[in-house]
This record gives C-alpha cells, sequence and structure tokens, in this order.
C-alpha cells in the first residue's frame, strides 16, 4: 500500500469517528409549545394576507411585444392543432359546390346556388371544431407560454377562415371564367356575410358549450332552418321568421358583418374568462 492510500484510509476512519462522535453525543431539542403556536400563528397570519392576491399566469405576467415573426410562429403552431380533416374536408365540400353548381343550368337568384349554400355551412363546421377538450393542448402548458390564450384562439380561427376564404375566392373564380351568367364580385357578396357570421356564431358555440361535436351539429342545424327559409320553405309564423331571418338578403350583409365581430370578440373574452378561473381553481 501506497503512501497516498494510507493518508486516504487514515482520513476515512478519522471521518468516520467524528461522525459517529457527533451522532452519539447529538440530542433532539425539547418541545416547545409556545414556540410552536407562535410559528402557526405567523404562519396563518402570512397565508391570510396572502390569500386574496392572484397568482397571474405566464401569459400575463409577460406581455410580449407583437412582431410579425411572432405572428408568423404562433400561425404555424396552430395550423398543426387543426385536424387535417378539417382542412380535407373543406376543400372537399367546397370542391363538391363548385361541381354541383358548374353541373346545374339553372338560371334562379344567385344567392340560390349550391357553392352559395354550402361556403358558409363548411366555414361554420369547421370553426365549431376549434375549441374544446379534444383540440387544446393541455391547460398547463398552455399557460406555460407567454402567449395570451385569446391570441392562439384568434390565430387558429384565423388561419381556418382564411383557408375557407381563399377556397370559396377560387372556386367564384372558375365560376365566374366557366359560366356567363355569373359574375365574380354578386357571388363573393352572396355568399361572404353568411360565411362569416355563421362561422363566427359557431365559434362562440363551442366556447360556450366547450364541446366541438355538439357545437357542429347545432351550427348544422341553424344552417338548414335558414337554408330551408331562403328556398321558399313553406310559410313560417313572424315570430319564427324573425328568429331564422333570409342570411343571405343584401340588405342584411352590414348587420351580419357586425354581429361576426361582435361574436367573436366576445367568445375571446369569454375563452379568456374561463381559462382564468380554471388556472385560479388549480391553484
Amino acid at each position: 500500500m501506497t503512501d497516498f492510500e494510507d493518508h486516504d484510509t487514515a482520513n476515512e476512519s478519522f471521518d468516520d469517528s467524528s461522525v459517529r462522535g457527533f451522532l452519539g453525543s447529538w440530542q433532539a431539542p425539547k418541545a416547545d409549545p409556545a414556540a410552536k403556536q407562535a410559528s402557526l400563528a405567523a404562519l396563518y397570519q402570512e397565508l391570510a394576507a396572502n390569500s386574496s392576491a392572484e397568482i397571474p399566469p405566464a401569459w400575463a405576467a409577460a406581455r410580449p411585444r407583437w412582431s410579425m415573426l411572432q405572428v408568423w410562429l404562433i400561425l404555424q403552431s396552430q395550423i398543426r392543432l387543426v385536424h387535417r380533416w378539417i382542412w380535407a374536408g373543406t376543400a372537399l365540400i367546397l370542391l363538391l359546390g363548385l361541381l354541383v353548381t358548374l353541373a346545374s343550368n339553372s338560371t334562379s337568384s344567385i344567392t340560390a346556388l349550391p357553392f352559395v349554400l354550402a361556403a358558409p355551412i363548411i366555414a361554420a363546421l369547421g370553426a365549431a371544431l376549434l375549441y374544446g377538450d379534444d383540440t387544446d393542448p393541455p391547460l398547463e402548458l398552455q399557460l406555460s407560454t407567454p402567449i395570451p390564450p385569446r391570441a392562439i384562439l384568434l390565430a387558429r380561427l384565423a388561419l381556418l377562415f382564411c383557408f375557407n376564404l381563399g377556397g370559396a375566392l377560387i372556386g367564384s373564380i372558375i365560376l365566374a371564367v366557366l359560366r356567363s351568367d355569373i359574375t365574380f364580385m354578386p357571388l363573393v357578396l352572396s355568399w361572404l356575410a353568411p360565411m362569416t357570421a355563421l362561422s363566427a356564431f359557431a365559434f362562440l358555440c363551442s366556447v360556450v358549450l366547450f364541446d366541438a361535436a355538439l357545437s357542429a351539429i347545432i351550427s348544422l342545424l341553424i344552417w338548414m332552418a335558414l337554408a330551408w327559409r331562403h328556398l321558399g320553405g313553406a310559410a313560417l309564423p313572424p315570430a319564427v321568421s324573425a328568429l331564422f331571418p333570409d342570411l343571405w338578403s343584401a340588405r342584411l350583409q352590414p348587420a351580419l358583418f357586425l354581429a361576426a365581430l361582435a361574436a367573436v370578440l366576445f367568445a375571446l373574452f369569454l375563452a379568456d374568462r374561463e381559462i382564468r378561473w380554471a388556472n385560479t381553481g388549480e391553484n
């Protein structure tokens, strides 16, 4: 055994004996009920003083300065959360509406074309599926990001609506080129306001109900009632007609855009409040 090894062995023995000696001589402190009560009282007082203080989530503590790069990154991240079959289903329904409109030789009103009637409902069904348990990531992951939840939802809605808008515009261009009885701008105006309003309502419905499937069913039923009334269904009582206005009427377009804006803002407000309440309950 070398001198270095002998030195390590001696130090190890000395350390072991010191530890054993310290442990053998150590005695537990005596209980002091008065000191215990004083510590508990101070703790309760501190908890009572801070119980009303709300711990802000990560996105509230850090208010990022928006830039085009940040907006692009948010939009890019939300593309993955929208189910692929929503994109495929939207394109398929718009294509079917386009083909049926091209195949039909109807000379009726432009608002009665299959493409005009299909564009609002496919956009609404997609918007209804943007919010809910099956779409949103776990709440802890979303709150850990410095991005407000309302900005995430708005990015998700903007992505899907722009996709529907682009597809409907392309279909309108094709119809205007291939059918001489269809003009581009009147065709766009005939479906743009109904699509905007119905999508906003479906999005609000999904936020209120927090159930994507139920929101989609409600949106589909409302669209069926509106389309049936527009296409000249049986005469409805005045009270029922007031609940189901002619969504494709030109005079209602300004009101539809305003209603859509109000519905989206209210939905974002409710979603933000819901996440705040959930975060407070978890804390």
